[in-house]
């Protein structure tokens, strides 16, 4: 009897060392998880990617489109498409008439859709010739009528009598041979109707997409989006850049 009274302490103290053990163990997978969960959220807001929400004035994208490397701001919400390996083409969102990004998408947002403007450039190879798609665009919709010039372009347009869907097309030509095209939504359709612009320079196919009212402004979008494009050549030289392969 006496042997068990002795026991008994000995066996509340291993009792005890055990629980405290297994609080300690505890207490250290929590604060592993937790701080697991801290950097990963952290991650997110410094570094964030894709089309919901901020993005980080020092994260580039580095990407090769037809044999040239880029190197494009995030802040440009930038999108791959499609995602091919060689050869690609990209898209990215600008504002007019500065060309600067849209941070955080706030023009839509403000209802401000006129000054948002939609580059995508990529490989020629994966897209029809100019001359080709004009030919064919304007004998589909049978604009035959050459309405003269407005706004630098040749302006093509369906006969009085058309029945059917409303085209107009604005079509630069070179030597008779077209060089770039531009189709817009009937100015009646929808509460914004826009614009694509169509062309090709230094190697690259050029898609741009932006509100019917900047329709005048087409040959200064498509002069600083080249320029905007050929900025992005540049690799960035800041201490505290951080380039991502796309």
């Amino acid at each position: 009897m006496a042997n068990q009274a002795e026991n008994k302490p000995t066996r509340s103290r291993k009792s005890k060392l055990v629980a405290g053990v297994g609080v300690f163990a505890a207490i250290l997978l929590a604060f592993i998880f937790l701080s697991l969960k801290i950097n990963v959220y952290v991650t997110k807001i410094v570094v964030p990617r894709g089309d919901f929400g901020g993005h980080d004035n020092h994260v580039y994208w580095h990407t090769t489109i037809a044999g040239t490397e880029f190197w494009v701001p995030d802040s440009y919400d930038l999108n791959r498409s499609p995602p091919r390996r060689i050869s690609d083409d990209i898209t990215l969102t600008a504002t007019f008439p500065d060309f600067g990004p849209d941070i955080d998408r706030a023009l839509p947002a403000r209802g401000d859709f006129q000054r948002q403007i939609r580059i995508l450039f990529g490989d020629p190879k994966l897209y029809r010739p100019i001359a080709d798609s004009v030919e064919r665009s304007l004998g589909f919709s049978h604009a035959t009528v050459n309405s003269g010039q407005e706004f630098g372009y040749t302006h093509w347009t369906q006969p009085a009598d058309h029945r059917g869907a409303i085209d107009e097309f604005w079509v630069a030509y070179d030597n008779n041979k077209a060089t770039a095209i531009i189709r817009c939504s009937p100015a009646n359709e929808g509460t914004h109707p826009q614009c694509r612009y169509d062309f090709e320079s230094n190697g690259f196919h050029y898609w741009l997409g932006y509100a019917r009212t900047q329709l005048p402004h087409s040959k200064e979008i498509a002069t600083k989006a080249i320029a905007l494009i050929e900025s992005f050549k540049i690799k960035p030289t800041e201490k505290d850049a951080i380039i991502k392969e796309r």
